[in-house]
């Protein structure tokens, strides 16, 4: 049975708005009384690539934790005086190497400007929940393919986002966790390497704008993929600087890594 905060989200009028390019975009409640200012509302987003409306089965789910939201925008990452990762949805898909998928986001405007208080509690099975009853008919989410990408400051609090994935109460076991620059030290390499056997875990870094203790990050992360036959686990470091090598990062590691982590499936050539 779904929890109550995602039958109540059912309930309630989503907004549907058509793109450009014929894909959709969703904005639905999610916590909104607990994550964001009073007045605002619907901070629940969910991107529908093309392909994703006319699928004959559920469609796999990229759920992104933006990182410290400064500025308090509801939809961080998704155009509003801030970058817009729907183009470059629309990029990946288009390679046809990818299977279409959701973008799906939560927003958070209070609290977010703090490592320790950003992402506390995140519960990314009522997440699911309230993204899949805000989609349009038809649409089903397939939950053997969720990958959850992380940036910044989503990747550091030890109670919630990136690093609180897991619990024995959470149902949904992502195919993939991919950190985008997040706080790269022991703890967190601890938590990251311990991913649950069949999570890939992709940990990006970039030392330009802001460095980090990567070898005490890569000691404790090895220590635990190497405890227990079957975890997976890499880390990518960024060598070319650019002009903003942080959030470019971002986009190299969602460039890199959906294809790896939901393929499409070559034709059977002997059915």
């Amino acid at each position: 049975m779904r929890p109550l905060a995602a039958l109540a989200a059912a309930l309630l009028v989503a907004a549907l708005t058509p793109t450009a390019r014929g894909a959709t975009t969703v904005t639905f409640p999610y916590q909104d009384a607990k994550l964001l200012a009073p007045g605002e509302k619907n901070g629940g987003l969910a991107y529908l690539a093309k392909g994703v409306e006319g699928a004959d089965e559920p469609v796999p789910v990229v759920v992104f934790l933006h990182g410290l939201n400064d500025r308090g925008l509801v939809h961080f990452w998704y155009g509003l005086q801030n970058y817009d990762l729907r183009p470059l949805v629309d990029d990946i898909v288009a390679t046809g190497k990818v299977r279409p998928f959701v973008l799906a986001a939560p927003s958070q405007t209070v609290r977010a400007t703090a490592l320790s208080t950003i992402w506390t509690d995140f519960d990314l099975d009522t997440f699911l929940d309230a993204t899949e009853a805000a989609l349009p008919a038809g649409v089903a989410i397939d939950r053997d393919a969720i990958v959850v990408v992380g940036h910044s400051g989503a990747g550091c609090n030890p109670s919630g986002g990136l690093l609180g994935l897991f619990s024995p109460f959470v149902a949904a076991k992502p195919i993939g966790v991919v950190a985008a620059d997040v706080c790269y030290d022991a703890s967190t390499g601890a938590t990251l390497g311990a991913m649950p056997v069949g999570t890939q875990v992709v940990a990006y870094y970039q030392p330009f704008t802001w460095w980090r203790d990567l070898d005490q990050f890569r000691a404790a992360f090895d220590k635990q993929i190497d405890r227990e036959p079957g975890r997976m686990g890499s880390i990518v470091i960024e060598q070319k600087n650019s002009a903003d090598p942080h959030n470019v990062i971002l986009e190299r590691a969602l460039r890199e890594t959906l294809p790896a982590l939901l393929p499409i499936e070559a034709p059977d050539p002997y059915p």
